[in-house]
């Protein structure tokens, strides 16, 4: 049996247009990627990113919407201080590999069939950032 409330969230996301997909970028460089291949302008996004090396292990999942710019996350700090993570209202990946060691991500542009991620970095970060990512409209 179907409950209700889940009825009237199909019947909601029914008009509604998404797609997922994964990308990578290696956090050491500072870059803009275009992500696109979307086939719509999203209007959010939802993140969840992690460092490839099993060594590094560190996690991040990240959220925006409504158009918002830089996005909102929580992310693995285990490198930084063990057993810890925390929050970001600025970037939607940030991916803690050091004390004081990072690469940030924040939505710079929703575009017409997708949208385009700033990476920046705080000290010497290195590693592959996989990520996988849901956009809705």
């Amino acid at each position: 049996m179907i409950e209700g409330n889940v009825v009237s969230n199909l019947a909601a996301l029914a008009g509604t247009a998404y797609f997922t997909d994964q990308q990578n970028h290696d956090i050491s460089v500072v870059a803009t990627q275009s992500i696109t291949g979307v086939g719509f302008q999203p209007t959010g996004i939802i993140i969840n990113a992690v460092v490839g090396s099993p060594a590094q292990g560190q996690a991040s999942w990240g959220f925006t919407h409504d158009g918002g710019s830089g996005g909102r996350n929580i992310q693995d700090k285990d490198r930084e201080n063990p057993n810890t993570y925390t929050h970001n209202n600025t970037q939607i990946i940030v991916m803690v590999t050091g004390a004081s060691t990072a690469g940030f991500a924040s939505i710079l542009s929703y575009d017409v069939d997708g949208f385009t991620l700033n990476w920046t970095k705080v000290n010497s970060p290195t590693g592959n950032c996989e990520f996988k990512y849901f956009c809705f409209k």
